[in-house]
């Protein structure tokens, strides 16, 4: 889908010629003209697209976005005022799940005679759209998987015992810009020990030793899109109740994959994972869903989890990740990524799953 086609799709929700849209997340402005700075808006009505930004990003936004014309104000609620006058907009819908109450406010005195409102269903069609990826957006988050395979790769060479978890963290995020990434896709998860029980482990100044396992959690941003994955990694010798958890978490992301394809629920894989954790005996320490949708934020709708009431769709890339976590001992999580197909999914991650020694 192009910008020009996402633009059409969005505005076409509109309800009449005097009521406008609001995008005002960087991301969502990126997903709809190709271009998300930290400060601007974009004002969207039946038959025109209008990007708002100030003078320091003005030019960069003049070469980058498309689809819309690109209008400078400094003093975007004030100068707004003049501009929905003119366009005869008497009701305005912004993105619910992006703007405050501060902001909302703020727009609302400003704009004193305009209806302003929060919108959910602007965010959730917003949500929506980004769920099925074009053929483009699926070849840049497998760009995306490619670098952080190749920074793995990378990675797996350097690593001794007695590095610190901080210190392989800083490692792995610098390997992820070498091997050509714009940036991490969320921060970079390096966990050993103990530590490897928390799902959201932040890297410490413990070092890896002998009997550990070490989680390491990260993803790689290309073009704008996301790309994340999880290994688990022994650290010399470890014990047999360790393989089996290993051995169990591996299953369960195999049949978990197995359970994805197009007209599916999405809790069908999170329920075909922990049945399988449940056949050795582990379903109690998988703690958190199974995965989620993945696209210009690495989390993003649909989720796959038990409660989830989503169908999976041809086009969806998800994350398929479980997990087990055995507080104060250890834990493993080995994540993948999948695009959904109408017969099955096709595995974006390349990195083996199979146990790696170090």
């Amino acid at each position: 889908m192009s910008v020009r086609e996402r633009l059409a799709e969005l505005a076409g929700t509109l309800p009449d010629e005097h009521t406008a849209a609001l995008i005002t997340s960087p991301v969502n402005r990126r997903y709809l003209c190709g271009y998300g700075c930290e400060e601007g808006m974009v004002l969207l009505t039946k038959s025109e697209c209008l990007y708002i930004v100030g003078s320091l990003y003005y030019a960069q936004a003049r070469a980058l976005a498309q689809g819309c014309t690109v209008m400078l104000m400094d003093d975007p609620a004030a100068d707004l005022l003049d501009l929905l006058f003119g366009h005869d907009i008497r009701c305005i819908a912004a993105e619910a799940q992006d703007i405050t109450e501060e902001k909302l406010s703020a727009l609302r005195r400003a704009l004193n005679y305009t209806d302003v409102r929060a919108s959910d269903s602007l965010s959730e069609t917003l949500a929506s759209m980004r769920m099925i990826k074009s053929r483009e957006e699926a070849e840049l988050i497998t760009a995306a998987q490619n670098i952080a395979d190749r920074a793995f790769e990378r990675l797996l060479g350097r690593l001794r015992k007695g590095m610190t978890e901080r210190r392989i963290a800083a490692m792995l995020s610098c390997s992820l810009l070498e091997c050509g990434a714009e940036d991490t896709a969320g921060r970079v998860i390096a966990a050993s020990g103990k530590n490897s029980a928390c799902p959201c482990a932040f890297p410490t100044d413990r070092e890896i030793s002998d009997g550990d396992f070490l989680v390491l959690d990260f993803g790689a941003k290309f073009g704008g899109y996301c790309a994340r994955m999880a290994r688990t990694l022994a650290v010399g010798r470890i014990s047999h109740a360790q393989e089996e958890a290993y051995n169990a978490v591996f299953c369960a992301g195999h049949d978990a994959l197995g359970a994805i394809r197009a007209g599916v629920n999405a809790k069908v894989a999170d329920s075909v994972a922990r049945s399988t954790l449940n056949a050795w005996g582990a379903d109690k320490y998988f703690t958190h869903g199974l995965g989620c949708g993945i696209g210009m934020e690495p989390c993003e709708k649909p989720v796959l989890s038990k409660k989830s009431g989503a169908m999976l769709r041809a086009g969806m890339v998800v994350s398929v990740g479980p997990a087990v976590y055995l507080p104060e001992m250890y834990g493993v999580r080995i994540k993948n990524m999948a695009q959904v197909t109408e017969n099955g999914c096709n595995i974006l991650t390349n990195t083996t799953s199979n146990l790696i020694r170090i």
